[in-house]
């Protein structure tokens, strides 16, 4: 019977069985499926934009420490750049118009590490009157590589605002239009101002090195302290987001029990024949509990493969939005890697298929204990 049984659930499911049979096997399950696609894409985008913009913060803020008293070379770990960066406020005067900019003087391997995220197109120049700018920046004051421009600074020392020709010699572009939008590069030997020091670890631990400074002294900050507004915002943001998917993912367990159903309506006949073969009512729900529950894997499983193909191809639709759209996407970042949030995605599924494991128990407890044989019977 056991081998019978088993045999009844892969043809049920499709197996052996035609490409057309399986496709209507699983119509019933077809909410589930466009449920947990929708839920798979967002958990992925919400996951990748979220990481992204914290990656973009400390990049073009002031890296994941960020040191205000010069730090000797034995404090740092091996292969971790720290970069002074001076910093003020300015004027810049094109053609076009003119515009506030936030000016970072640094050197030019301030860029190694930042070259990628950045997505920055730079050419040669020896002049140390170079500028680089943001896309949003450039792109409004209609400015291009290799055109010149005015950089009104202030001079701290000589108490005085005094302009400067400056080359275009880079434009950047970090996707984050919002956080970019005034933000300038310049040689540091044009700024006058106190110097920090900026380390972008990458995938290093922040929290070590953070510690370790602090031990001696050290006046640092984390990125997290420097715009702790930001953060609490995405993580309360993602908090939100997360609870309403979850709440989703459970509602549309419930669909378990249509999905029971429908099989029970179909398979009316067959379940008769299993009942003269001496299957009991309970082993005929159990037998229809273990059907729906493979559907409703397949189904979720199917949903995810189609929301995970769907998040990789998220920034090309986003970036073909913003070009055609400038503006419309400023608040979001644009340009980011698709990261898989594995573990919370194994949780929300998983507690799908343990509601729709209870809620198929509890309809087909409402079932009579011989309704099916019956229902069968009369049919």
């Amino acid at each position: 019977m056991k081998s019978n049984t088993s045999l009844y659930l892969k043809r049920k499911i499709g197996s052996k069985m035609s490409a057309g049979y399986r496709l209507q096997a699983l119509l019933p399950a077809l909410l589930v499926i466009i449920v947990v696609t929708a839920l798979s894409f967002m958990m992925v985008f919400i996951s990748s934009v979220s990481s992204s913009t914290e990656r973009m913060i400390s990049s073009l803020g002031s890296g994941d420490i960020y040191i205000s008293e010069e730090i000797a070379e034995e404090n740092l770990l091996q292969g971790i750049a720290c970069d002074e960066v001076k910093q003020s406020d300015g004027l810049i005067y094109s053609e076009n118009g003119a515009s506030v900019v936030h000016i970072k003087g640094v050197e030019e391997s301030y860029f190694i590490s930042r070259e990628e995220i950045l997505r920055l197109e730079r050419e040669n120049t020896d002049s140390e009157n170079w500028i680089y700018l943001s896309n949003t920046l450039a792109s409004s004051l209609d400015i291009s590589l290799g055109d010149r421009l005015t950089l009104m600074v202030y001079e701290k020392e000589r108490g005085r605002s005094r302009p400067r020709l400056m080359s275009v010699c880079g434009i950047f572009n970090s996707g984050y239009a919002e956080l970019d939008r005034y933000l300038a590069f310049c040689s540091s030997s044009l700024i006058d101002g106190d110097s920090g020091y900026e380390i972008l670890l990458g995938s290093e631990d922040t929290d070590t090195l953070y510690t370790a400074l602090r031990s001696k002294g050290y006046k640092v900050y984390t990125s997290r302290e420097l715009y702790g507004a930001l953060y609490e915002n995405i993580d309360q943001s993602i908090a939100i987001l997360y609870l309403i998917l979850l709440v989703v993912s459970l509602l549309s367990a419930f669909f378990s029990s249509d999905i029971a159903q429908h099989y029970i309506s179909r398979d009316i006949k067959d379940i008769a024949a299993l009942s003269l073969m001496g299957l009991s009512g309970e082993s005929l729900k159990r037998l229809y509990v273990r059907l729906t529950l493979i559907v409703l894997a397949i189904a979720i499983g199917i949903g995810i493969i189609f929301g995970i193909t769907l998040s990789y191809l998220s920034p090309f639709i986003l970036e073909a939005i913003s070009s055609r759209y400038p503006g419309l996407l400023d608040a979001y970042v644009t340009s980011f890697v698709v990261e898989l949030p594995i573990l919370p995605m194994l949780l929300i599924f998983a507690s799908m298929l343990i509601v729709g494991y209870f809620t198929l128990i509890i309809y087909l407890r409402r079932l009579e204990k011989d309704e099916l044989v019956n229902l069968a019977t009369y049919k």
